[in-house]
């Protein structure tokens, strides 16, 4: 994508803004040319006239060998950019296990195979600019044997022949010129493809008709089947989420808890079945009133560059005041970090918050939602990064926070699970049971066997 986005457009930009309006002044020139060399001597003329198909073969043959090398060109440096862009974030892992001169040997593989590209695709245009020059030198030569016989013969006049030489000069090289873009027309196509391949992806449907919300409406699954590829995580899952109810879905890992939150913030289209709010689709609700009515605090907390007031305020279509960013900040517990900071709100937090720690950026994450104040709670496992003491603060604010309010928490830990209203056991792609903590204790022997695992820790 990066790579796309960049040397693609980069290079299409270079073609609109350069070679188009090259070949358009070049065709004049050769159209022109043509006619007052017609008009000077027409054997000097068919000279030229047998000249030029060399040039126009030579440029095809180098649009398609450009063509070619640019689509290998591009693949390798799209290949060595997502590997650097990888390498980046990973920084701390690779130097955990000491593999720098592995990355370094995979690195250097890499631009291997950039710099091999790089380097035919210059042999190449080299050895077409080489033909070109020696056609150059052909048409000269001719030019000037010929001249000599007509100027001798008094067929021609010397200043007739000059004024044609000069002009013959400009013929080769408006062709030229015309073929060098063609060249470059062709590096485009690929470029045009490369980039039509995103922008012909089917944009999310923002604009569609919109449903009256009811936030008091149950959600409801409705015999949901979900794979990724060829592989499924959800078949025939039915189930309902209860109206201003805390409900913790449990199970082991990729019995598709996180889908389920994909599928409910409309990320992912599910294969068969329906999820409904109250007795319509959720497909029939504006995309984007429907994502407003959702708050959603995950395990990995994602921030912007910028300051802390910014990202706290991230996604609110009406202005903030002060008040009421600190209240939020406060009822998250991050008040009291954010004031120890000189610039306070206007604090800095770094490329994805760097500046900050896992905690401290959690609670940011957790005030944005407070102040979202969403009609749906998304929360997976939200107090992960904190320690015991800010944990305890952060459920209290959680709680206040999903009073009243739907809320659906990917729950691991006894504490969360015991106090959720309703709990969705899955497990082998289905729904095991539902139910609340002590019905589940009772029936199902898979429950109990997850709730003593984590009273032996």
């Amino acid at each position: 994508m990066i790579s796309r986005t960049t040397e693609d457009t980069t290079r299409l930009s270079s073609f609109f803004a350069v070679d188009l309006g090259g070949i358009l002044s070049s065709l004049y020139l050769l159209i022109g040319t043509f006619v007052i060399l017609f008009s000077y001597n027409w054997r000097l003329a068919a000279v030229e006239a047998f000249i030029i198909p060399l040039v126009i073969v030579v440029g095809i043959v180098n649009g398609r060998l450009s063509y070619k090398w640019t689509n290998r060109v591009q693949r390798s440096l799209a290949k060595l950019t997502e590997l650097l862009s990888e390498l980046l974030v990973n920084i701390p892992l690779i130097k955990t296990f000491t593999k720098e001169n592995v990355e370094e040997e995979r690195g250097k593989e890499y631009i291997d195979k950039l710099y091999l590209a790089k380097l035919m695709f210059t042999f190449i245009t080299k050895l077409i600019r080489l033909l070109n020059e020696m056609i150059n030198v052909l048409q000269t030569i001719i030019v000037i044997v010929l001249g000599i016989y007509l100027v001798s013969k008094n067929i021609i006049t010397l200043p007739v022949w000059i004024a044609f030489y000069l002009y013959a000069r400009s013929l080769t090289s408006s062709v030229a010129t015309v073929m060098n873009s063609w060249a470059n027309l062709k590096t485009c196509q690929g470029a045009v493809r490369r980039l039509s391949e995103i922008t012909s992806e089917p944009l999310e449907p923002y604009e569609s008709v919109s449903q009256k919300m009811k936030p008091n409406d149950e959600l409801s699954f409705d015999q949901v089947t979900f794979s990724y590829a060829d592989h499924t995580v959800l078949r025939n899952v039915t189930f309902n989420i209860p109206s201003g109810k805390t409900t913790a879905i449990i199970g082991p890992s990729g019995a598709g808890k996180s889908t389920i939150f994909n599928l409910i913030e409309r990320f992912y289209k599910a294969d068969e079945g329906v999820i409904r709010l109250g007795d319509l689709s959720i497909d029939q609700y504006n995309l984007q009133e429907w994502r407003n009515s959702i708050g959603c605090v995950s395990q990995e907390t994602r921030l912007f560059s910028g300051t802390i007031r910014e990202n706290i305020t991230y996604g609110l279509d009406r202005s903030v005041s002060d008040e009421e960013i600190i209240d939020a900040a406060k009822e998250a517990f991050a008040w009291d970090f954010i004031s120890s900071f000189e610039l306070g709100l206007d604090t800095d937090v770094g490329e994805g918050g760097n500046n900050l720690s896992g905690g401290q950026r959690q609670r940011i994450a957790i005030a944005r939602v407070i102040l979202k104040n969403p009609g749906l709670l998304l929360l997976d496992e939200a107090t992960s990064n904190l320690d015991a003491e800010t944990e305890s603060m952060v459920n209290q604010a959680l709680k206040k926070l999903s009073s009243g309010r739907t809320t659906i928490i990917i729950a691991h830990r006894l504490s969360t699970i015991e106090a959720a209203d309703q709990i969705i056991l899955l497990g082998d792609e289905h729904v095991r049971d539902v139910g609340h903590h002590t019905s589940l204790l009772e029936r199902s022997p898979i429950y109990k066997q997850m709730i003593d695992i984590q009273k032996s820790f």
